[in-house]
């Protein structure tokens, strides 16, 4: 059995892991802001707010009174947004980035400590990391990418330490994600006053990708197998999009092109 702190137990793709990692016979420290898997069996539940440094050294004060070291970390919390650089609030771009960069940073340095030797640091980034961004999209891809780099770096940086630093970079899952995807696309077009006519278009290009989205029980297999495997991998993917890497693939000049056929 292996002692796991999952950070985003509540989410889609969470649930769907801490049920995995447990039917596996391991034991989940599932942290969240929201309640989460409180009845289940080998699941310890622990109230995490990843933007407070305050609430992360709480979590791992009550995580070290129950366990002496953890064999991995992962990091599966984040928030989606679409918008404009131009229209979006500065506040809900903070929010983005203290979320899904430096929620991570946070728990990695805090709970270093207990992360034992050999033990693993999970990163979940996504199929946009280092690729070219969207319009509308490009607040969470920047952020992804950032992470990305903070992953690289971090993995040259832990592998010092015998600690093996891998990411995750899932494409589309059947999540409440998709859902609040689709809601963010319709706040964006109705609120929107320089890229109406482009903002709606945009919306049904997306809403089709969303339609291809998996069971995220397929993920967790991926998450099981990070922590438990021998020698796992540096990036794991699951599910990418080819438009989206046939898109990133094409000159910059055709990419601005085929932009402005579609949304102008």
């Amino acid at each position: 059995m292996k002692d796991i702190l999952l950070v985003g137990g509540a989410g889609g793709i969470g649930r769907a892991v801490v049920s995995y990692l447990v039917d596996k016979g391991h034991r989940v420290f599932s942290c969240d802001i929201a309640d989460t898997h409180a009845d289940c069996k080998n699941v310890v539940p622990v109230r995490m707010d990843i933007t407070s440094m305050e609430s992360v050294r709480a979590a791992y004060e009550e995580v070290k009174r129950q366990t002496d070291g953890l064999d991995a970390v992962i990091s599966l919390a984040g928030v989606y947004m679409m918008d404009s650089f131009i229209e979006i609030e500065e506040a809900n771009l903070e929010r983005i980035v203290q979320v899904n960069l430096m929620g991570v940073y946070r728990v990695n340095k805090v709970f270093l400590p207990l992360v034992k030797s050999g033990g693993r640091v999970i990163i979940t980034t996504s199929e946009l990391e280092g690729l070219k961004p969207f319009p509308f999209n490009g607040m969470y891809a920047m952020t992804k990418t950032a992470l990305g780099c903070y992953a690289d770096s971090l993995r040259l940086e832990l592998q010092l330490c015998g600690i093996k630093v891998i990411s995750i970079r899932p494409g589309a899952f059947d999540t409440e994600m998709v859902e609040s995807t689709d809601a963010a696309l319709k706040a964006m077009c109705e609120k929107t006053k320089l890229y109406k006519m482009g903002t709606r278009r945009f919306a049904r290009i997306m809403h089709n990708r969303t339609g291809n989205a998996k069971d995220p029980k397929v993920l967790a297999k991926v998450y099981e197998k990070a922590v438990c495997a021998r020698r796992p991998r540096l990036t794991y993917r699951k599910n990418a999009s080819l438009m989206i890497r046939a898109y990133s693939a094409m000159p910059r000049r055709f990419q601005a092109w085929i932009i402005r056929l579609i949304l102008k």
